[in-house]
């Protein structure tokens, strides 16, 4: 799940291997209590500088103070570095956990034998033009650290896992589970007898590979990127990842006086998807006309070559030709 970002790129500043700039801060905030697994730097390789980097998570004291727990990313290698955006991963075992609406701070700084120079550096790139990132401000080491002058916004993205696109959205998941939901002090999947947000923001990763095996199996491209395709699975999505949430509840699978359970309702509705593309549903037709902009009706529709209306008539009287009929997906493997 994607928490924050600021994607506004205009200017780039070089990270040094000592004195001024040889360490990079971005403040951020999340809106909620979140563990974080993934973060994304839009930067600028040039030459071919040694060592490795990494981007860590500092806690605030007017400015980056120190180093949270587990907040430190897995090594880059610098030759692995593009320009453009690159991964900064936590390790998915201990990942760094950030409270609803606490200054941090995004750290790029070496993590071993980072080399630069004029012509071999790496530079974080940023909006010096119009920053307009309310949540925080970039800054810069040397001895101590200072708001960087001009005012800049370094460019950032912040998940919660590995995946850049997840189909489900979670303040949905959380009203489609209530019954596991702390109401009282606005922090959701708390209890702990209940799902952790931690739990419930790998069910997303976890119900979006499942989505893309269903895409890919109908003979779509996955993953879905485009946003009005991701709107398209987003119901079922939900339902998937709310039945995953109520598994985990005490009283899952068991039957009331009712009838079946919230699970067996949710995985009856989390299901439409997955039957909707092996049976080429409405939603497999809408997506294949995304992807390819093949028509299902209409004059823009499917079609196997033209022919003249000379032709079509001279066709249509004559008895001894077998007309083909032709479908959407007829040829699809």
């Amino acid at each position: 799940m994607l928490f924050t970002q600021y994607t506004v790129v205009d200017d780039s500043i070089t990270l040094s291997s000592s004195g001024a700039n040889n360490r990079l801060a971005q403040g951020i905030k999340i809106k909620r209590d979140a563990v974080i697994g993934r973060i994304y730097l839009y930067l600028t390789l040039e030459g071919a500088p040694g060592g490795y980097l990494q981007a860590s998570l500092y806690d605030d004291g007017g400015g980056p103070s120190s180093l949270i727990t587990n907040g430190a990313s897995d090594p880059v290698l610098c030759a692995s570095i593009v320009s453009g955006w690159n991964a900064f991963d936590f390790n998915t075992d201990i990942r760094p956990q950030i409270s609803d609406s606490e200054q941090m701070y995004i750290v790029l700084t070496s993590s071993g034998g980072y080399a630069a120079d004029a012509t071999n550096y790496v530079a974080w790139n940023g909006d010096q033009t119009t920053p307009h990132y309310t949540d925080g401000a970039g800054y810069t080491y040397d001895a101590a650290w200072t708001a960087l002058s001009t005012a800049t916004d370094l460019a950032f993205k912040i998940y919660s896992g590995v995946r850049q696109y997840v189909y489900s959205k979670l303040r949905d998941v959380e009203h489609l589970s209530v019954p596991l939901t702390d109401r009282d002090d606005n922090k959701r999947f708390n209890f702990d007898t209940n799902p952790s947000i931690e739990a419930v923001l790998d069910y997303e990763g976890t119900v979006a590979d499942r989505v893309d095996s269903w895409v890919a199996g109908a003979g779509l491209s996955a993953p879905l990127t485009a946003t009005a395709d991701i709107n398209l699975v987003r119901g079922p999505a939900n339902y998937c990842v709310a039945l995953e949430c109520e598994m985990m509840h005490r009283t899952a699978g068991f039957y009331t006086q009712e009838g079946d359970t919230r699970a067996a309702a949710l995985r009856k509705m989390c299901n439409e998807l997955r039957d909707d593309l092996a049976k080429s549903g409405a939603i497999y037709l809408a997506l294949r006309a995304s992807q390819d902009g093949t028509q299902t009706s209409g004059s823009g529709a499917l079609s196997a070559g033209q022919i003249s209306e000379e032709e079509r008539d001279e066709r249509g009287a004559d008895n001894d030709i077998i007309q083909p009929a032709f479908e959407v997906g007829m040829w699809d493997s």
